[in-house]
């Protein structure tokens, strides 16, 4: 099971980020180790620093 616990320490680790430069991402992305996804409704407006 995921819990926020687990993803705030993969995200302290760098093993989770959230990137606007992974390749084949549009926009925002969430890179976990050597996989990435990003949402195809996310708003356009919102900045990296904000999300």
């Amino acid at each position: 099971m995921i819990s926020k616990e687990n993803i705030r320490k993969g995200l302290d680790s760098g093993l989770i980020s959230i990137t606007s430069d992974q390749g084949g991402c549009c926009g925002i992305c969430c890179r976990i180790g050597d996989y990435a996804f990003y949402f195809l409704d996310f708003d356009e407006d919102v900045l990296l620093e904000e999300f």
